[in-house]
Formats: structure tokens, sequence, C-alpha cells
């Protein structure tokens, strides 16, 4: 009896070129219908009069008005034009559909970070930037639980760190080995850590805020978070204020292709506890082997001075293990990246291409307590660094 009191409206959604839209939206009142590949749609409505509105991502919404008869079919084809407003970030996180969406359009929330935006949030690492801009994400730093002190646990929705899926350029990123036992965020979990890719690397960020079970399996219960790394080649420069007479200057680097420069100093003086990195069970494990002749070369890597000149194949070596600055084979690619991070740092006005690198280790710590730590510790004066173990502090090497 329903069925013979409704009238059938059918038709297409095409361009101003007359090529089909698929996925385009047609409504009427509360019904609804979604174009098929060739453009085609078809709805039942009961007699009346409607107003039938067409809708496509990046195209002006189309309407005609059309009274319906019951048992009638009607025919209604919608040509649309193209918006004249821009359209936001197009996101594809979260979705398998053919159909180029905008945030705005997303069945789920989406929110799309750029690398200007993660930057002025005048954090360090990734986890404490998206903490700051991203809704429903939260990092937390821990202290003294173990190996949370060197992988915080990040979670959304309130969920946990492992329901979380993190994508690096659409592809699943590798979990770390810990599990947390501690009495900490996440316990019970595996968590990926974030904070292990360079913050220069990336492009932007996309956090899809709702679950994707269905789409990538059980750790995506709380949502995804799509990290996109960029692709254009250059120089990037980063910097720590308050340093501790560590003469850690400005990390520079330059890239083409396949090869990377850098140019490293230590991570702290030996003396002072190697202050620019923080306490932890592994610091410590490396430091006591030192000292009877064990895991040198974990030490070297991990503290040790560096080498006036470090060239790297990360298409070969991408952990940058084997330094090929002394082969004679790569020394023209040595002297060519070498003269155009000149080239670049001069252009930029670094000081240390003006015979002003000095200034890097005049910047004061924020925190007085620990201002000027190096030259008052050296002097006797039993100044704390809360940020390492007693155990870290060597005796002065001559």
């Amino acid at each position: 009896m329903a069925a013979a009191q409704q009238g059938t409206v059918s038709g297409t959604v095409k361009d101003a070129s007359g090529n089909a839209l698929e996925g385009a939206s047609v409504t009427a009142r509360s019904k609804g219908a979604v174009t098929t590949a060739d453009g085609k749609f078809i709805l039942e409505l009961p007699a009346g009069s409607y107003t039938i509105k067409a809708s496509y991502a990046g195209y002006e919404v189309s309407e005609k008005n059309i009274t319906i008869k019951t048992g009638e079919n009607y025919t209604v084809d919608f040509l649309m034009t193209l918006s004249k407003e821009e359209l936001g970030s197009v996101i594809v996180t979260g979705s398998r559909s053919r159909v180029i969406r905008s945030s705005t359009n997303t069945v789920a929330p989406v929110d799309v970070f750029s690398s200007r935006d993660l930057t002025a949030t005048g954090q360090l690492e990734p986890t404490q930037m998206l903490a700051i801009v991203a809704p429903s994400f939260q990092s937390a730093k821990t202290a003294v639980a173990d190996g949370n002190d060197h992988v915080d646990p990040s979670s959304l929705r309130g969920l946990q760190p492992d329901q979380v899926l993190i994508l690096v350029n659409g592809k699943r990123r590798y979990t770390s080995s810990l599990i947390n036992i501690n009495n900490a965020i996440g316990r019970g979990s595996v968590a990926t850590d974030m904070n292990s890719i360079a913050p220069a690397s990336i492009d932007k960020i996309e956090v899809l805020r709702d679950g994707a079970a269905a789409q990538y399996g059980s750790d995506a219960i709380a949502g995804v978070i799509n990290v996109l790394l960029k692709k254009s080649l250059g120089t990037t420069a980063t910097y720590n204020v308050g340093q501790y007479n560590t003469k850690n200057f400005l990390n520079r680097h330059i890239k083409d292709g396949d090869v990377i420069e850098p140019d490293r100093w230590p991570s702290g003086n030996p003396e002072t506890g190697y202050l620019d990195t923080d306490g932890s069970p592994t610091k410590t494990v490396i430091l006591a082997g030192r000292r009877k002749g064990e895991y040198l070369n974990f030490w070297d890597l991990a503290f040790g001075k560096r080498p006036p000149e470090e060239l790297y194949d990360i298409s070969k070596d991408p952990y940058c293990m084997t330094n090929l600055a002394t082969d004679k084979s790569f020394a023209k690619i040595k002297d060519k990246l070498k003269t155009k991070m000149e080239k670049e740092l001069k252009s930029q006005n670094d000081p240390r291409m003006f015979g002003k690198g000095y200034v890097f280790d005049q910047y004061l710590h924020g925190e007085p307590k620990v201002r000027n730590f190096y030259e008052r510790y050296m002097k006797g004066e039993p100044v704390k660094a809360y940020w390492v173990n007693e155990s870290d502090f060597e005796k002065k090497e001559k």
C-alpha cells in the first residue's frame, strides 16, 4: 500500500562537460540517495511538492522543484557548476572512497595541522605539539617510570595508546618494544613512539578523531594519526637555547637526494653528567659499561664527540652508521654539499659564517636555578641538575 502511494524520481548528476559525478548527494527533505559510477540516482517519494537538491564537493548546490503524484515516474537531471569558493585541505585519511573530500565533508571529524601550526606551539616534540592543537589528543610526560621516560604514552579520546593507529605517509608506523607495566598512563599497552619522527621533516599531520577499526583493525579503535613528511629538498636549521658550555651549536645539515651531511657536537660535557641527555636506565647502563671498558661503541655513538665532517648515504645507510666524509670516492659530493650548505647559511645570516658562532652559547637558560650550570658546578657550587642522575657525572677528562 505504501509503495502504491509513492512516486519515483530518477535522473543523473553531471558536470558542465557532461561527465558523470559519482558519489554526489541527492536529497528531498529527509530522503536521500548517492549517485552511482554513471551518475544515476533513484528516489521514491510520497505524493507532494518537493525541492530536490544535488550537492557534490567543489560544486555549487543545484535545486529543482517538483510535484510528485502517486504512481508516477519523473526524470530530473542536474548539471553542476564549479564552486567559486576555495575548498579546504583535502583529506584521505580514514576513507577509502574514491571521492575527494575536504575536512568539512568527511563523515568523521578529521583535523589537519600544517608544519607551521605545529611549530607555532613552541614545543620540540610531535606529541607535545599535537597535545596543544589537536582536540581529544593527550600526551603525558612521565618521570621515574622506566622506559616510559623515553616513549611518551599518547592517546585519543581517552583510550589506550595502542588503540591509536600511527601512519607515516599512509603506512603503519611500527610500535616500540616497550610494554608499559608501570602505574602510568597506558599501563599494559605497547605504544608507538611518535617522538622518533623529526619535527623538521613533518609537512602536516592528519588526525581522524573517530574509530576506524572496521577499516584498519583493532589498533584504530580510538582513531588514526597520519604523519605526512616533506618531499622537497632544502636546508633545515634548529637550535636549543640555554646550553651549558657544551659548545652545542646549531645542528645543521644539507640534504640533496639520498645523501645527508651533518655537523654535530656532543650532547653534554661528561664532567657535568651529559646534561643534554636526560637520565634514564639506558644512559646509566651505557655509562657504567664504558667505565668498565664495555659498550664503547654505544657510548661513542650516543655521547662521544663528532668528527669535524660527516657524510652519509641514507639510501644504503638509513641509520647513519658509516661516515663517508673521509672516503675519497665521495669527495666531490661532500664538497658540493658543503658549498651549498655554507651558501644557504650565509644567505640566512647565520652567525657562525661570520665568526660569531659563540652567540649560541650565550643564551640564558629559562630557569635561574640552573643558569650557568657548568661554570657554577666546576667552581664547586652544589648546584643540582634534576633531569640527570648523580651517576651520570664523570671525572673531568684531560
